[in-house]
């Protein structure tokens, strides 16, 4: 992405274009699409991102059964279409389409399309 605005920036003639290229984009990946997948990843392949030896705060048998249930909970990966995935998907999807319409608003606005336009 960073070359992509540096290559933007050499050959478009106005920077402001660079900056709603980037801002629409980055923001949105930054809000939306990576966070999306990073919780997708980690639903799906919980090993890797949950400690199974945490420790145990509760001194009681009940809680410390309570614990080992909840982490052995946490430890299942999604398999299917769960509720979680499905979160996962629409909030990248979301982040896509709200990418888009920034964009499409930036040009707008930077452009002259938006002074032909009544407001």
């Amino acid at each position: 992405m960073i070359w992509a605005v540096i290559v933007l920036a050499i050959v478009l003639s106005q920077v402001n274009f660079v900056f709603d290229i980037l801002g629409s984009t980055g923001g949105v990946a930054v809000g939306f699409m990576i966070p999306a997948l990073m919780f997708w990843k980690i639903i799906r392949n919980p090993n890797r991102f949950v400690d199974a030896k945490r420790k145990c705060y509760s001194k009681t048998p009940e809680g410390i059964a309570e614990h080992d249930k909840i982490t052995e909970r946490m430890m299942k990966p999604a398999v299917g279409c769960t509720s979680w995935t499905v979160l996962a998907w629409f909030v990248f999807f979301c982040g896509v389409v709200f990418g888009i319409l920034s964009l499409a608003m930036a040009i707008i606005f930077d452009t002259k399309l938006g002074d032909n336009v009544n407001w």
